[in-house]
């Protein structure tokens, strides 16, 4: 019974052990996931940080070209003359021998296509590489350049339906009575963002733009301009970048390693992708992690059409996930020790327990025994007193009338007196006897007999 109860004991301890295990294993699984959510949010933040910092400078290039150049009195007299088509058309070759030189040296700063529009979003001019000046192609009028002539405020942002996707830094253009001429819109490919954001975030990124969101006329007019992103089959990116990465390995990040990462994001990044939200996920590849995050692009609508996608060679990741596991190790070996601390102390109590009830238990025999003997002793010492008042008495007559009584009567009070003696010893032995029982010094002593001669007496 008392190896059950132990089993049933050390079965609750195990019992116990299990439920602590798993509050801990709960408690350093949250502990883990947030510091990997601190990791991946400051991945982002220096990741954001330098690609906001990077449009920044493009939007001082861009602000200072217009206060310096578009804002003079003589480019404005231009766009004065541009508000219809016949001004348009005389405007463009004036624009072009004005602002040629101006347009190089923003070019060589990063600065791809410059286009102007008048104040009925007509394109004037559109100025882009330093040999296709003046392009007759159809240009569609941007949301920027509505949105600017409507509001007359500047605007920067991303810009879909174009060939080389990137940003537009989009400006009001006023005459001195603040009335509206046009704006002027100068764009940086996204190529270009990524090799100026390197100098100061040494990473290698890409921009994966949202297929859905690039017209279909623009496709036509775009052949060979995008490819399929290995990320998601609904993300296309630029061949440009894409031609750009297989020269650039950058954070000691291939591009066979980056074709790697890619195939495993198929999986990993398939519905997250999808959320249009922040997001950083780690991936292994021949036992080193990287970290890859993305970064939804707005355009000026406010609609999240691309993704900037930073990948990063992670060696926190497995720091973090080692102190995970060495902080479980550690906990289980605690809540061992201190479960079989727990154990010893609940047995030694429930020892003690059991020999306090075994005290007891022997306490209680031993004062019910005392209190036996003592009515036992008394019964005895009543029936050894009985015999000797007559013992007494009868030798006494015996003595004092001897030559008085008759040898009858002498006989008689003889034998009563042995009588009683014999019934005192009997009395004496048992008492003896029973004396050895209780201290289990008794011998049995064994006799055969015949079973018939008893039954027949």
């Amino acid at each position: 019974m008392q190896i059950l109860d132990s089993k049933i004991k050390n079965y609750y301890f195990v019992i116990a052990f299990i439920i602590l295990e798993a509050f801990t294993a709960v408690y350093w699984h949250d502990n883990f996931d947030q510091m990997l959510a601190n990791h991946a949010e400051d991945l982002q933040k220096e990741s954001r940080t330098a690609f906001l910092n990077t449009l920044t400078s493009f939007g001082l290039i861009a602000q200072t070209y217009v206060d310096q150049v578009v804002n003079q009195p003589d480019i404005k007299y231009i766009l004065r003359q541009s508000q219809d088509s016949a001004g348009v058309r005389t405007s463009q070759a004036i624009l072009n021998k004005k602002l040629a030189n101006s347009y190089h040296l923003v070019l060589r700063q990063g600065v791809r296509e410059m286009y102007f529009f008048n104040h009925q979003n007509q394109l004037i001019n559109r100025f882009y590489e330093q040999s296709r000046m003046n392009p007759t192609i159809e240009v569609r009028t941007p949301y920027s350049v509505k949105l600017a002539n409507t509001k007359q405020i500047p605007l920067y942002g991303f810009e879909e339906n174009r060939v080389f996707n990137g940003f537009r830094y989009v400006f009001p253009v006023k005459d001195s009575t603040q009335i509206s001429l046009g704006v002027v819109s100068l764009d940086v490919d996204f190529n270009t963002i990524r090799k100026q954001m390197y100098h100061t975030y040494p990473k290698s990124t890409t921009l994966i733009i949202n297929r859905n969101n690039i017209r279909s006329s623009s496709m036509r007019n775009s052949v060979g301009a995008y490819q399929r992103t290995d990320i998601h089959a609904q993300y296309i990116v630029e061949s440009k970048v894409a031609q750009e990465d297989e020269k650039i390995n950058t954070d000691s990040i291939t591009l066979g390693t980056k074709k790697q990462i890619n195939k495993i994001l198929q999986v990993l990044a398939f519905e997250s992708i999808n959320s249009q939200k922040t997001f950083t996920l780690n991936v292994p590849v021949r036992g080193q992690f990287y970290a890859v995050s993305f970064i939804p692009i707005l355009n000026f609508e406010k609609v999240q059409i691309a993704y900037l996608v930073t990948y990063v060679v992670d060696n926190e990741y497995a720091q973090i996930e080692s102190y995970f596991y060495s902080r479980m190790a550690f906990s289980t070996i605690i809540l061992l020790l201190i479960v079989a601390f727990v154990n010893f102390e609940l047995r030694s109590i429930f020892r003690i327990r059991q020999k306090n009830r075994e005290l007891e238990f022997t306490t209680n025999n031993l004062r019910h025994s005392d209190l036996t003997k003592e009515r036992f002793l008394s019964f005895i010492a009543e029936d050894l007193k009985n015999p000797f008042p007559f013992m007494i008495g009868y030798a006494k007559a015996v003595v004092d009338e001897y030559d008085v009584l008759s040898d009858d009567k002498k006989r008689e009070f003889v034998h009563i007196i042995l009588n009683a003696a014999e019934s005192g010893s009997h009395l004496v032995e048992n008492l003896l006897e029973w004396s050895r029982l209780q201290r289990e010094e008794f011998q049995p002593n064994p006799e055969e007999f015949n079973v018939a001669e008893v039954i027949d007496m």
